[in-house]
């Protein structure tokens, strides 16, 4: 996949970039850890310092995917999934949330940034439901609370980095969703 990232990124022409979709399928059809940390890596490389052109190709070509692994690994969202190692769970979490944030950054300057927001915070909410944070553990047997904590560090950084855009997302929460989100990051500061 480290190929896939450095052909993409060379491509020259969108109509050469057929691989995203290559990519996509794999992203959904792929079992396993090694394979998805593979993956999400390769996109990870791809992302940083990528054309707006180029980013927005990836976002639409799999950033659904990415957001899927994000909370497949995050919530434990099968039985498979139940069964991985907890290390390696932990770092295919990380690299999701690394691209995520890779994606993040480029898009600081849009105007849409609130709504790539909420629905990156739809997925973290569902993690820290499922994982709790360090002091507030779930009672989810399989929860990881070093997950949640990622989640609580990344919203810090976006509230610190885009306060307007932050505010606009989280003032269109239910309360019960901001309160969670609000307590997360009471945590972290």
């Amino acid at each position: 996949w480290d190929c896939w990232g450095l052909l993409y990124v060379d491509s020259s022409a969108p109509e050469d970039r057929e691989s995203l979709g290559v990519l996509k399928q794999a992203l959904t059809k792929a079992t396993g850890q090694e394979t998805h940390l593979a993956q999400l890596s390769a996109v990870s490389k791809v992302v940083v310092g990528a054309s707006m052109e180029l980013l927005a190709l990836v976002i639409l070509g799999v950033g659904t995917e990415i957001l899927g692994l994000m909370h497949f690994y995050g919530t434990l969202a099968s039985t498979t999934a139940q069964n991985y190692d907890a290390i390696k769970r932990q770092l295919c979490f990380a690299e999701s949330v690394k691209v995520v944030i890779g994606f993040y950054q480029q898009l600081l300057q849009q105007e849409f940034l609130s709504e790539f927001l909420a629905t990156v915070f739809e997925t973290m909410l569902a993690v820290l439901r499922f994982n709790g944070l360090p002091n507030h553990p779930s009672k989810e047997e399989t929860g990881d609370a070093a997950l949640g904590r990622l989640v609580a560090q990344t919203v810090v950084h976006v509230a610190r980095t885009s306060p307007e855009a932050f505010k606009r997302c989280m003032g269109a929460m239910s309360e019960q969703d901001r309160a969670l989100l609000e307590f997360a990051v009471r945590g972290e500061m």
